[in-house]
């Protein structure tokens, strides 16, 4: 029956930076939104730059303190993962399920001008918004997504316009 299916939506946003970026997740897990139903693409020199925990010791321990600090938000997300090179990107680190298949994608391209966007457009993001979320990324950005339950695609929507993300969409991400 067609009122008994779960319809899942993903949302996107990218920000302009990583301390925006990391507020917004926090601000997703403070509206219940699980760390699995959150992905996350930046390059890694952007990662590293921001992060003040060591990338190594959150992979190992992930749900305790590290040096007296708990490790959430894009910390948790992007601990012990290992960057993939994108033909004209550099670098990305991926977190996420879907954020890993979309890198992967991405690295395992090599026909085409620009192997990120394309991936990005095979999982349904406009053209021109996945050039400017590439360009964002590229220019120290994050972007960030939340695929969720289509009652709760306005409120993973709404946490990620109050820390200013940009092109803020629905689209299909898979």
């Amino acid at each position: 029956q067609e009122g008994e299916r779960n319809e899942m939506k993903t949302i996107f946003a990218l920000f302009d930076s990583y301390s925006g970026a990391d507020e917004a997740v926090d601000g997703l897990l403070a509206d219940d939104f699980a760390e699995e139903e959150m992905n996350a693409l930046a390059l890694a020199p952007t990662v590293k730059e921001n992060m003040d925990v060591n990338l190594h010791a959150v992979d190992v321990q992930k749900s305790e303190e590290i040096g007296g600090k708990t490790v959430r938000g894009l910390a948790a997300l992007f601990g012990g993962e290992q960057p993939v090179h994108v033909r004209g990107s550099g670098d990305l680190l991926a977190a996420g399920e879907l954020a890993t298949l979309l890198a992967t994608r991405a690295s395992a391209t090599n026909n085409g001008d620009d192997p990120l966007q394309e991936a990005l457009e095979e999982f349904g993001v406009p053209r021109d918004t996945a050039t400017d979320y590439r360009a964002g990324i590229v220019d120290g950005g994050v972007l960030v997504w939340v695929r969720t339950q289509d009652e709760r695609a306005a409120a993973a929507a709404s946490a990620l316009r109050a820390q200013n993300g940009r092109g803020v969409g629905a689209y299909p991400g898979s």
